[in-house]
């Protein structure tokens, strides 16, 4: 459950990571950071599931590609998304490198890669459960609301993140087990 809580906060992240305003389709990628708080409660919000987390993410855009790219520290533990377009759509493909889930995210917004909402739709590979949920992105972060399902679409835990966007000096002194 552990991991499949993780992972879902991996990809609650990304979906905000397609959010690229102001940038040309064939401009090179942009890298954007963000830090922020991430709880963990029953499905109503009203009990905590442990303390909560803190992540650290490292998220890239290649509209020329059309992929997004995140990666993200959560204490020891490191994830990595990949989202992949689907043709010239609103809907991106989303993996990760250890193939633990899969499904897509669907952004909403005023038009080619200026999105500032997205919904998720993800199935975890161990056929524990889906991802569903819900994002938004500003000028000043991302904030998101998902839940983890059983496969029949009950409820079971609902995630919560703030985060806050941080330049990259930032990023880089909250990077942990630096040398």
């Amino acid at each position: 459950m552990k991991l499949t809580l993780t992972i879902f906060t991996s990809l609650l992240i990304c979906a905000c990571s397609s959010i690229n305003k102001d940038l040309d389709k064939e401009s090179e990628p942009e890298t954007k950071y963000y830090y922020g708080e991430v709880k963990t409660t029953s499905p109503d919000g009203s009990i905590p599931y442990g303390p909560s987390k803190y992540s650290l993410v490292k998220r890239v855009v290649d509209k020329s590609k059309n992929t997004i790219n995140e990666y993200v520290q959560q204490g020891d533990e490191y994830f990595d998304t990949q989202l992949k377009r689907k043709d010239n759509s609103n809907i991106f493909i989303a993996t990760d490198s250890k193939k633990s889930f899969q499904g897509t995210f669907t952004f909403i917004g005023k038009g080619d890669w200026t999105w500032i909402s997205w919904e998720y739709d993800i199935v975890m590979a161990d056929s524990s459960g889906k991802i569903i949920g819900v994002g938004s992105i500003d000028d000043q972060g991302i904030k998101t609301e998902k839940y983890f399902t059983d496969l029949e679409g009950n409820k079971q835990v609902k995630i919560t993140e703030v985060l806050d966007e941080i330049d990259e000096v930032e990023y880089l002194e909250k990077v942990p087990n630096k040398k």
